[in-house]
């Protein structure tokens, strides 16, 4: 026994096993063998001697609470649960065993049982730290972390070098998203502690929140040395290497993790996001379908598994899942990003419900708001335009324009970049355009909105909502008196955080307010804002070096795959069996699309070399190829944006089917907005019949033709001027709101007057 408490472990374990050959029925050395041998792997010699101690000395509370140890240890909770329940009967006051107790009870799920039981044991020794650790662990799956904080600060101050307590937290203060502080707490667990993997694992996912990689993945590493067979660790390390954009490292990780648990769900989601960034779709399906096997409620597989589906345009291997994530969305439950609904659900309800849901997940509450209602009364508007995509994107072309017209004596305008640096002409030209360009990329998201608050932002403009790369989190903290949302996301946030969209009355009516958390700022035209300094296509390539028939009507479509859908196929294909000599022209986007869309039309009975694909081109030549296409058929329910906004400046007519969310209302929009209302159809059917006969009325399809020339110098779509002047109107009614402190409330703008 004295070797035992002076850890000299070997030794004390060959005298129990001497006692034992004399005497096989001491209940000392049997017990003090059993949790001696029950602290290695595998466990079970030593539960199986605390069982026969027992067996000898059944009454001893110690020896129960003991097993209970062991089979908690062993992953026996149930077990482990009949133990400590048996050692408190034995013993009421028995502190311990109550608050491992409620250790078993948090592993099975009980965890208000669990927090009573932890209670219960402070109650009987109110300077029990461990206790208090362990209350701090219920609290936090419970998520009342400032609660959980509190706990664990109690354990320190009765044991200042308790390691798993500065660990806990570390886990505490990241839920309450104060990651600097949970970083220095991971490290005060390491210093107590060098060995301690775990507080290396939540250090490495506190740093990655603050967007400091490198440090992250040797954190990470560190805890892989000291724990190789814990497929968390392996999974946590591959997240920090696909922050790096280290692919194939993160791939490795995702796999080793596997290969330790392979029903781990989020290892396989994980994978898959790593091989889609990668390129390789097919093999990105395969792992989020395994995903699906293993992670229950959680939609983040799902919705992965159905968008990079759609992105193949893999559709009858897509439909089940297709219609489990539309029945998903509108529950409670649904926690992904809701984006890739757009393409699949036409319904603002759905939508809506999905984003809030999705919200209420991700960020949660517990964000302190950061502009707590001053007035700062600058001379000139401190206005801010907030994106991860203000490099070569279209969200960063159609906003240039805008950019550069704001009335400099009337607004002080910010460009806060949160992505990368492409080094392209258009993020030079964004850069110049404003009067301060801010690079927040390295930043964590409380740290921009830090930042935000900080310049004494009155109006920031979020262009991205849920696209990919956002950091629109940021505004949790309410960094600015007026936030708002538009162009990037054509769908409502869902957000609490973020007061206003900016919209039209095409792509939202009146009737579709219940489905906006935001407030609705009506622009008198089209919401959407336009480059009109792009160059105009001044001549078209050859259609022979396009890979076009010379002699072929060219019905084109430039939109993302995800957006095409079997419906909208089907009506395609049935165009060009109606049309002799036509082909359709689409985005060569992957090679799983192009093979599948030739295959879907074989089965449609039309040749699929009728189907030409094609590259992807610098912008200048995009827009050239513009005039080599006759007819340009847009997407539903998801429309093409700036796409079809390319088509018309082009001088293409674009022929769109209006649907009833934002996303399908888009076209329609552009299309009242030129003024050419009659290219908007409300049915496919009405769709197909009307590019029909567009395609067999060459004089018809000219007039639009030159009706689009016509309209460009003078439409209220390009009329750049215009619409910044109405937007300027609808920042300053937003300042004076705030300024007020009075709520945001839904309004109108009619050229450039507040109605």
């Amino acid at each position: 026994m004295a070797l035992h408490r002076s850890g000299k472990l070997e030794q004390a374990a060959q005298l129990y096993r001497a006692v034992l050959a004399v005497a096989p029925n001491d209940f000392d050395a049997l017990h003090l063998l059993g949790v001696l041998l029950s602290a290695r792997k595998p466990a079970g010699e030593g539960i199986e001697l605390i069982r026969r101690a027992l067996t000898l000395e059944p009454n001893f509370a110690g020896a129960h609470n003991n097993l209970g140890t062991a089979l908690l240890a062993a992953k026996r909770p149930q077990e482990a649960l009949k133990s400590f329940q048996r050692a408190v009967e034995l013993k009421a006051d028995f502190a311990e065993a109550h608050s491992n107790l409620g250790n078993a009870l948090a592993d099975l799920g009980r965890r208000e049982e669990a927090l009573a039981s932890h209670q219960h044991a402070i109650a009987l020794k109110p300077d029990y730290a461990e206790a208090y650790n362990n209350l701090g662990n219920v609290l936090i799956a419970l998520g009342r972390s400032d609660e959980a904080a509190q706990a664990c600060r109690r354990a320190l101050e009765i044991r200042p070098n308790y390691a798993k307590a500065h660990n806990n937290l570390g886990t505490a203060l990241a839920t309450q998203h104060r990651a600097e502080d949970a970083v220095a707490a991971f490290r005060q667990a390491i210093a107590v502690n060098a060995n301690f993997a775990e507080a290396y694992r939540g250090l490495g996912d506190a740093l990655l929140a603050l967007r400091r990689e490198d440090e992250a993945v040797a954190a990470l590493e560190r805890a892989v040395d000291l724990r190789p067979d814990d497929a968390d660790v392996h999974v946590s390390l591959g997240s920090a290497l696909s922050a790096r954009r280290q692919m194939g490292r993160a791939a490795a990780a995702y796999r080793r993790a596997l290969e330790l648990r392979p029903e781990n769900g989020v290892a396989h989601h994980n994978l898959g996001n790593a091989l889609a960034a990668a390129g390789d779709l097919e093999a990105a399906a395969a792992s989020y379908r395994r995903a699906l096997e293993h992670m229950g409620e959680d939609c983040h597989a799902l919705l992965q598994y159905v968008q990079v589906c759609h992105q193949m345009c893999a559709w009858q291997q897509a439909a089940p899942q297709a219609q489990a994530l539309l029945e998903r969305a509108g529950r409670a439950s649904f926690n992904a990003p809701p984006f890739p609904l757009l393409a699949t659900a036409d319904d603002p309800v759905l939508q809506h419900k999905a984003a809030r849901a999705y919200l209420s997940h991700a960020i949660g509450s517990g964000y302190p708001a950061l502009w707590k209602g001053e007035r700062y009364g600058h001379p000139r508007l401190k206005l801010a335009y907030f994106s991860f995509d203000l490099r070569e994107h279209p969200a960063a072309r159609l906003v240039v324009d805008l950019i550069e017209r704001h009335d400099r004596g009337q607004f002080e305008v910010f460009a806060i970049s949160a992505g990368p640096d492409d080094k392209s002409a258009l993020r030079r030209r964004v850069s110049l355009a404003c009067d301060h360009f801010i690079d927040v990329s390295p930043l964590a998201d409380a740290a921009i909105a830090e930042q935000l608050r900080a310049l004494e932002i009155d109006v920031v403009v979020d262009l991205d909502g849920h696209t990919e790369g956002s950091r629109s989190r940021a505004l949790a903290w309410r960094p600015v008196p007026a936030q708002v949302a538009y162009l990037g996301y054509p769908a409502t946030m869902g957000a609490d955080f973020i007061d206003y969209a900016i919209v039209d009355r095409c792509i939202v009516p009146e009737d579709q307010h219940p489905c906006f958390s935001e407030k609705l700022v009506y622009l008198p035209d089209c919401f959407q804002v336009s480059d009109s300094k792009r160059p105009l296509p001044t001549r078209a390539e050859p259609r022979a070096k396009l890979g076009l028939p010379e002699d072929a009507f060219v019905f084109a479509c430039f939109n993302n795959t995800y957006k095409i859908t079997p419906a909208i196929f089907e009506v395609w294909m049935r165009l060009l069996g109606a049309v002799p000599h036509s082909v359709l022209w689409l985005v060569a986007d992957n090679r799983w699309a192009d093979a599948n869309l030739k295959e879907a039309a074989r089965q449609n009975q039309i040749d699929p070399a009728r189907l030409i694909f094609a590259p992807r081109v610098d912008y200048v030549s995009f827009l050239n190829r513009q005039l080599a296409a006759d007819l340009f058929l847009d997407t539903a329910p998801y429309n093409g944006g700036a796409t079809c906004n390319d088509a018309l400046w082009a001088g293409l007519p674009v022929v769109t089917c209006c649907g009833r969310a934002y996303a399908a209302r888009m076209a329609a929009s552009l299309l009242q907005g030129i003024g050419m209302p009659e290219l908007v159809t409300t049915s496919l059917e009405h769709y197909e019949a009307l590019a029909l006969a567009l395609a067999r009325d060459p004089a018809e399809l000219a007039r639009f033709r030159r009706k689009l020339v016509e309209a460009r110098p003078q439409s209220a779509l390009f009329d750049t001027e215009r619409v910044c002047r109405n937007l300027e109107a609808a920042f300053a009614e937003m300042r004076r709101v705030s300024e007020a402190g009075e709520q945001p409330s839904s309004f109108s703008i009619e050229t450039g007057v507040l109605q």
